[in-house]
């Protein structure tokens, strides 16, 4: 079977400069080389060395470039975000779907990630073959319940990035049937089980990441409002490492809200007249990574429905645990009191102080904690498994004639 991979007009197919989207992509296609008769097509992509097959775009990348130099000309104008006025020229990717190479045409099933109108679109330009869509995010924030009726029509297979979002598109759209598969991480073993023993030696220095977009959703001013408290009478000193930008890959245009992540970070640290806060910007993956597995504890308070959670199963996986909010996917990653906490209520603050000071004052609960959460990555999570289900998946859907 031929299999054409088709991502969204905004997303950048790389590790380092794109969102879950592309990591997902390239992670398991690349894993999949020998199975797999596949082309991926994305705008500007760039596999990171992974040997991925990536469809001919040389007539629609003549074009984009083009876009892009009048999509950055027209922000410095107007101050908008130049990557909305870009996918705006583009139909919000109508215009991609219509550019896309003949070959794909002729693809016995599409893989189509996280836009259910591209489906309606690839129908209407003559596509007859399979189509799975692969939500990771919310059905609610692409389309109306009209328009999923025409979508569901178009659409053979649907996946989930988790079984909160299969169970919200059940009950928000009546969806009878659909299947989930997670996120991934390169999970390189226990080999950093021991590496923060120091940090219950007396060491008065307890260290706290949060990683992500920095918007309201990901609880950002909530993760530096609870590092201010803990470190009111307290014998330890919390520092907070803030490690994103604004948008994906590195993508740091100024926002309101940054600017009072900004604000707050610096009237904490002059409250306290040392630098608490530190804000690192955007670090690529691999530094990033290494960056978490040194820290203490990875706190996330976010406050929205998380689809899935990725940079969580990453910190599990390098032996950080997690504090995080029970929202959305976020259960499915984290049992809690097994191998991560969780609080019911992400507008509490005091809760996450308590529950991060119990953990950093009891070590005997990191550690068990720690070792489970890695155990659950090397079960659940590695990006082999992924691959092995996506498989599966994608041999049933073959099986099932349109």
């Amino acid at each position: 079977m031929k299999i054409s991979v088709i991502c969204p007009v905004e997303e950048i197919l790389s590790i380092n400069k794109g969102g879950a989207i592309a990591a997902w992509v390239i992670e398991v296609y690349s894993r999949l080389g020998m199975e797999l008769n596949y082309s991926i097509y994305c705008p500007g992509a760039d596999d990171d060395g992974k040997g991925l097959r990536l469809g001919d775009l040389f007539y629609f990348n003549c074009i984009d470039s083009f876009v892009k130099v009048i999509s950055f000309a027209l922000a410095k104008i107007t101050g908008k975000n130049k990557n909305s006025i870009r996918s705006k020229f583009f139909g919000y990717g109508r215009l991609w779907i219509k550019f896309l190479p003949k070959e794909v045409y002729k693809s016995d099933i599409i893989h189509l990630h996280n836009r259910p109108l591209y489906a309606l679109w690839l129908r209407k330009f003559g596509y007859r073959g399979k189509i799975i869509l692969h939500m990771h995010n919310d059905m609610t924030d692409y389309i109306s319940s009209e328009q999923f009726t025409l979508v569901n029509k178009s659409v053979d297979d649907f996946w989930f990035c988790s079984d909160f979002l299969l169970r919200r598109c059940q009950s928000d759209f009546n969806l009878l049937s659909g299947s989930s598969i997670y996120n991934g991480v390169n999970f390189s073993g226990f080999s950093c089980s021991n590496k923060k023993d120091e940090c219950f030696n007396d060491c008065s220095v307890r260290s706290l990441v949060i990683a992500g977009r920095i918007v309201k959703e990901k609880g950002v001013l909530e993760a530096i409002e609870i590092c201010d408290k803990l470190n009111v009478n307290n014998s330890h000193r919390y520092t907070l490492a803030i490690c994103g930008s604004t948008g994906s890959g590195g993508n740091n245009e100024r926002t309101e809200y940054f600017d009072r992540v900004v604000n707050l970070a610096a009237k904490i640290n002059k409250k306290h007249e040392f630098p608490i806060i530190e804000i690192k910007g955007h670090l690529n993956k691999e530094y990033l990574l290494n960056f978490i597995s040194t820290c203490d504890l990875f706190i996330y308070p976010c406050q929205w429905d998380e689809p899935f959670g990725m940079v969580l199963i990453e910190s599990m996986s390098v032996g950080t645990p997690l504090v995080a909010s029970h929202k959305g996917g976020i259960p499915e990653i984290i049992s809690p009191g097994v191998d991560g906490i969780l609080i019911s209520d992400s507008y509490n603050i005091s809760d996450f102080v308590f529950a991060i000071e119990r953990i950093l004052s009891n070590s005997k609960e990191y550690d068990v904690i720690k070792i489970n959460a890695l155990r659950k990555i090397e079960m659940l999570f590695t990006w082999e498994h992924i691959a092995k289900r996506m498989l599966s998946l994608m041999k049933v859907t073959n099986s099932h004639l349109r």
